[in-house]
């Protein structure tokens, strides 16, 4: 892999993947106005950190190397303090099919435990076992090999962008490896492992960064997260102790600093690359994957472009500085500076700068977000080590919400019927279901429903399930299937025969923050699920203000807990509404060129979009992931919500668009005139590209508000029941 190719196959991996990273970024913009679409299909490409995983798991096996059996583990051979050289002898064991019996499944599995095992059910954690326990003793070399400081792979950098970076998708691949074992140790309890993968992890991040080059930087980033964010949702989870804090810190050492990823140097670097290449205008081109009409690039020969790169030493300068601004608002100031200078530079000099010149405001946006999330951790981690900030304070209710959910998928099919017909009324005092049913609750309570009370329990009220994972598809019904299931599971036990009146109020109660969490976090899968799941509450509402014993204390108590359910906007639609039309409007403007700012012609248009039209674009164009069926069992079933037929539909749709994109993501870029002057006026054009856009039609989705005051006059004509004494 050279690093203009690696570039490449990072971009054709999916337009979808950029629009997941680079709405974490909150704003990112092409260069100007002198960039076209085919350098942002070089540069973006470097951006996107996160997809170099692909590279690294897209197909393991394919590298050859001789049988583990045939030599001795990698950290009992001599190599210095160099992790290079101990590196190249373990990549082939890492990943040879043959010898360890690793399959893509197993790697998939291995990638899923690595990107956080805190929400992931019992069969997820178990399946990540086995696939680890199958590389043997790989695992410690990459553990010892990752803790050395020195990482020289001793490349030629004269190659410019002709060199070779075979290690890049291997060393992510060990990232990986790393992340799994972290994880599958926290599962099991064992605080040290974890912490000696976290800090291996880490370290890994800065060996990396040691090559300088803008795609090593960028995977040296990717690394750092995927640290950064497990290392966070121990945060999150609210239960570090001072002496766990202070030791996670320690291990998150490498990860601080100005750059630790060696951004400006490597942009430094990278002009080196352009000022010593051998190239014609043409080579320059074709290598670049330039495939527009930039004819002045093409007839340019060797000297004559050499000589045009030389004016362009400024603006890599400028743009290596811009990474050692204190943040983000000042560096992107002197970018824009810098970029103004452009059309004063030689027209062959611009002609260059439209292929070569890397995506600096992405990138910048990349940079200072990973620093954000580095800072915001090393912030909390030192506060809790030093006593001054109590862990559970800052807790994050969507991590208990998503592990109660995860919790409740884990159950067996029997285990949910029976928990479900007890829900429904239909399990019989003499029925055997009833005994399965009560066991099921009952062995809950340490699970499901503590979850659920730790939810409730953290003093932040917001609920934002999007940052639990950075491969979020737009239509989790996993998620919303085992909240929903949980919420039922509560909704189940506080009906049981034997009846406590203030457990099943506090039982009435975790059902209505579920229902509360999904709105709090608005999309129109939660609006639909948290309408869902307060129309049951209604009738087990029902069910509780008959019970005898009733107090009006009780009653009170069972009023306040309905007054938290929001009137103004029940259940979020007109939230989700609003903010999918925004987010639409902010991504699809990518999609004309920089200087011709359409934002507000799409929002026009796509104001006059009904909810299911936004809905299902929302899940094609911007899913990261391709949308999963319903999950198994009777109690997380979606499909009275979504029925397996449209979601069928848009998972089509999705792979259809995935294909063609991975084909050729130019043509998805060029949809619209490419000319910012042409004739055809700004809301004609927007109007003509949304008309491209045909999602199917998702009619089975029950997007109607008007049902919003049934359920919510429901739930109020329930609690208003009273006991007919006779």
């Amino acid at each position: 892999m050279t690093a203009r190719s690696a570039a490449r196959n990072v971009f054709r991996l999916s337009w979808r993947v950029g629009a997941a990273l680079v709405r974490s970024f909150a704003n990112a913009f092409m260069l100007s106005t002198n960039m076209n679409k085919v350098a942002m299909c070089r540069a973006t490409a470097l951006l996107l950190s996160c997809a170099i995983a692909g590279i690294a798991v897209a197909n393991p096996q394919s590298h050859t190397g001789a049988a583990a059996s045939d030599k001795p583990p990698a950290a009992t051979r001599g190599a210095g303090d160099n992790a290079a050289t101990l590196w190249k002898d373990i990549f082939p064991r890492m990943q040879d099919k043959n010898d360890s019996g690793l399959t893509q499944d197993d790697w998939d599995a291995i990638s899923d435990i690595a990107s956080g095992s805190l929400s992931r059910t019992q069969k997820q954690i178990e399946r990540g076992r086995v696939a680890m326990a199958k590389l043997g003793p790989v695992v410690d070399d990459v553990v010892s090999t990752s803790k050395l400081r020195k990482c020289d792979f001793e490349h030629d950098y004269s190659q410019g962008f002709e060199m070779k970076l075979p290690e890049l998708a291997s060393m992510r691949q060990a990232a990986r490896i790393l992340g799994a074992r972290a994880n599958l140790a926290l599962a099991d309890g064992d605080w040290d492992t974890y912490l000696d993968s976290a800090g291996a992890s880490s370290n890994l991040s800065r060996q990396v960064a040691q090559s300088p080059v803008l795609i090593s930087s960028l995977v040296s980033g990717a690394i750092g997260q995927l640290s950064v964010s497990n290392a966070q949702q121990l945060v999150d989870e609210g239960s570090l102790t001072p002496e766990k804090a202070a030791k996670l810190l320690e291990a998150m050492d490498p990860l601080r600093g100005a750059d630790p990823h060696g951004y400006s140097a490597a942009m430094n670097e990278e002009y080196k690359s352009v000022i010593s290449s051998k190239m014609d205008g043409k080579q320059l081109s074709d290598l670049s994957g330039e495939h527009t009409e930039n004819n002045r690039l093409q007839k340019l020969d060797t000297e004559e472009l050499q000589k045009a790169v030389l004016p362009l030493a400024g603006m890599y300068q400028e743009a290596a500085a811009c990474f050692l601004e204190p943040n983000k608002e000042a560096a992107l100031k002197r970018l824009k500076a810098s970029l103004a200078t452009v059309e004063t530079l030689p027209k062959n000099s611009q002609a260059i700068l439209q292929v070569i010149m890397p995506a600096t405001e992405y990138m910048l946006n990349s940079f200072f977000y990973q620093q954000a999330t580095t800072d915001a951790l090393v912030t909390a981690l030192q506060g809790i080590a030093s006593g001054k900030l109590n862990a559970g304070t800052i807790g994050a209710p969507a991590i208990w919400w998503s592990r109660a959910a995860a919790a409740t998928r884990a159950l067996n099919d029997e285990q949910q019927a029976a928990v479900e017909l007890l829900r429904l009324s239909s399990v019989t005092d003499d029925s055997p279901l009833l005994a399965t049913a009560i066991a099921t609750l009952d062995a809950c309570d340490a699970t499901v429903f503590e979850c659920m009370r730790r939810a409730m329990a953290c003093e932040s009220k917001v609920v934002s399930f999007e940052k639990l994972s950075r491969d979020k598809t737009r239509l989790d019904l996993a998620l919303v299937g085992g909240l929903r299931g949980a919420a039922r599971m509560a909704l189940a036990k506080s009906m049981l025969p034997k009846w406590n009146a203030e457990q099943s109020l506090g039982l009435i109660c975790m059902a209505i923050a579920a229902s509360n969490a999904l709105t709090s976090d608005p999309t129109f899968t939660h609006a639909l699920t948290s309408q869902s799941i307060a129309e049951e509450i209604a009738v087990a509402v029902g069910h509780f203000a008959i019970r005898s014993g009733m107090t009006d204390e009780l009653r009170g108590k069972l009023d306040m807990a309905i007054a938290t359910i929001p009137r103004s906007d029940a259940f979020g639609f007109r939230a989700a509404h609003k903010k999918l039309r925004a987010e639409l409007a902010e991504n699809l403007r990518w999609k004309f060129p920089r200087a011709d700012d359409v934002t507000e012609e799409l929002n026009k248009a796509l104001a006059q979009k009904s909810a299911p039209w936004l809905f299902a674009v929302d899940i094609v164009y911007r899913s990261s992931e391709k949308p999963a069926a319903s999950p198994d069992g009777t109690l997380v079933d979606m499909d009275d919500i979504f029925t397996p037929d449209s979601v069928k539909k848009i998972a089509d749709a999705w792979e259809v668009r995935d294909i063609q994109l991975t084909k050729d993501p130019e043509k998805d870029n060029a949809q619209v005139e490419p000319k910012p002057l042409s004739k055809i006026t700004k809301q004609q054009r927007v109007q003509k590209f949304l008309n491209k856009i045909n999602p199917p039609a998702m009619l089975d989705v029950a997007l109607d508000m008007n049902r919003i005051g049934d359920t919510l006059s429901e739930i109020d004509a329930a609690a208003a029941k009273r006991r007919k004494e006779n």
